[in-house]
């Protein structure tokens, strides 16, 4: 039996559900289950005695619209409803919509109603009755079933949470998509010819791991361009569906859409698992009723995402965050709250400066994405005097760890003295990543010279030296535990004439990252 929290005992309607409200009171905001705490189940309850069938996960979306209030509840349409259940062959799909409110003249409490098709089955009426909250809205927690959870029933328990927004990724179809329909094989009536389908659609992440990606196809708004003896005539098309991409060896990928074309029933079109996929995040798939047999339709795919995939996070870690347009990093975290922020972007066989390692470059972005080596440049404004004897690295691999997270693997260290500049061709230009390194630049304002010398004798007199942020980049000589003292005045004496460096940097200025962004 599950626990109900009543997160809101009391309070007013317009309180309990301004979490929705601030993201638009008339738009339809995109929900995702949590596959690890919604459910599916079908069997037997209280009081009957057979047994109560296994309790599968469910993943998925629906949208949710404000329809109104009264002095008690806030009314939502539930639409587009889009569930996968998992672990189950053949697939098990449920989709449809319904409605929901939340509200009450004293304690809080919900009720969500849906009318659901699973698969190509007969439209099913699920209700939940007006139940307790279980969590704080804009969440939502509540269980629906056809029979109020007696005898012969299907529970479904729904845990969900609005979409963040960067994580609904927007696609176009280009000119080279196409709708036919008519008889394909072995019937004989009329092939039409293929007809212009243009639109948009998204993409919200379900599932994300090394060998796979799964994702929700959502906000489909199609029009198919048909030529009829009364002129051309539009029609609309709209659905949901799901979209897989990956393979332990060869790449293949999958799309599966439910779909309302003009005033059609809903109908199913689905592309099998073939290969392909390789290009992604371009799409380029083929999808039909009935695999060409007799009387068809076919839809062929071939979607780009817009260009609005942006970094959302990346090296240095949270306490000196990646912002767009701002200071570029230093090779070695010289800014934040701790002395552990001694971590340098390197390339894999840079070797460790006692308690400074060097690392990958981390970077997550803002949508769903595919990242290769040969999808990022590294351009430098200095690679060392005489030109070259410092290289600019290059990306030598690209490994994705979580969802939206790449691990970049460079072939050698940031070269000092200039800034190392990362592109990456899936981001928006206007975002780059960005890494100086300049040696000695005790005071950080870009050039290295004496006054550096002054500036660590102050910091070390003063004890300015031992503040965990000021330890990174004041521990010239990289001595263990942290230690900052006249030890490193002597490698600082060194840098600026030469010693034991790459070459003399007293009176060097760095060679700043570009102003202007492609």
């Amino acid at each position: 039996m599950r626990r109900v929290r009543a997160a809101c005992v009391v309070g007013t309607i317009a309180g309990c559900c301004a979490g929705l409200q601030a993201q638009g009171t008339e738009t339809a905001v995109i929900y995702r289950l949590s596959e690890e705490t919604s459910t599916y189940q079908t069997g037997c309850f209280p009081p009957c005695l057979c047994p109560p069938g296994p309790e599968f996960n469910i993943r998925g979306t629906f949208k949710l619209t404000p329809a109104g209030s009264d002095l008690l509840f806030q009314y939502y349409d539930v639409s587009d409803v889009n569930w996968i259940v998992s672990s189950v062959e053949p697939k098990v799909r449920l989709t449809g919509s319904g409605t929901y409110k939340i509200g009450g003249e004293v304690a809080l409490t919900q009720q969500l109603t849906l009318d659901l098709q699973t698969n190509d089955g007969p439209v099913e009426h699920f209700d939940s009755g007006l139940v307790p909250i279980e969590t704080s809205f804009p969440g939502i927690a509540v269980t629906v079933s056809m029979n109020m959870m007696f005898c012969l029933d299907t529970v479904i328990h729904v845990d969900a949470q609005p979409v963040p927004p960067e994580q609904i990724q927007p696609y176009h179809l280009t000119d080279a998509s196409t709708y036919q329909e008519g008889c394909f094989l072995f019937c004989d009536c009329i092939l039409y010819p293929d007809w212009p389908l243009g639109g948009t659609f998204a993409l919200v992440p379900l599932n994300i791991n090394p060998l796979f990606s799964e994702f929700a196809v959502v906000n489909i708004d199609w029009h198919i361009s048909s030529m009829t003896p009364n002129g051309k005539q539009d029609i609309p098309v709209t659905g949901v569906g799901t979209y897989w991409v990956g393979g332990e060896v060869a790449i293949q990928h999958e799309m599966n859409l439910d779909l309302f074309i003009g005033g059609d029933p809903q109908q199913s079109f689905h592309s099998n698992l073939i290969p392909g996929g390789t290009e992604f995040p371009d799409i380029n798939i083929i999808l039909t009723m009935n695999d060409y047999f007799c009387y068809d339709r076919e839809f062929d795919l071939h979607a780009v995402p817009d260009l609005s995939t942006q970094i959302a996070l990346a090296n240095p870690p949270t306490d000196n965050p990646y912002v767009p347009g701002e200071q570029p990093f230093r090779d070695v975290l010289q800014t934040g709250s701790s002395n552990e922020l001694t971590q340098g972007i390197g390339g894999a066989l840079t070797p460790s400066e006692d308690e400074v390692s060097y690392s990958t470059i981390q970077a997550t972005f803002s949508a769903p994405t595919q990242l290769a080596a040969e999808d990022i440049s590294v351009a430098c404004s200095y690679t060392g005097n005489p030109p070259g004897s410092t290289p600019c690295p290059t990306v030598t691999s690209v490994q994705q760890d979580v969802v939206g997270g790449f691990a970049v693997t460079l072939s050698g260290p940031i070269p000092p003295g200039g800034c190392a500049m990362l592109t990456f061709t899936n981001v928006v230009p206007s975002q780059q990543l960005r890494y100086e390194s300049l040696p000695g630049d005790a005071s950080m304002n870009g050039v290295t010279n004496t006054q550096d010398l002054l500036y660590l004798v102050q910091a070390l007199n003063n004890g300015d030296a031992l503040l965990p942020a000021n330890l990174p980049r004041l521990n010239m000589n990289r001595s263990p535990g942290g230690v900052v003292n006249t030890q490193d005045l002597l490698r600082l004496v060194q840098l600026l004439n030469g010693s034991l460096s790459t070459q003399a940097w007293n009176a060097f200025g760095l060679v700043p990252c570009p102003t202007d962004t492609p």
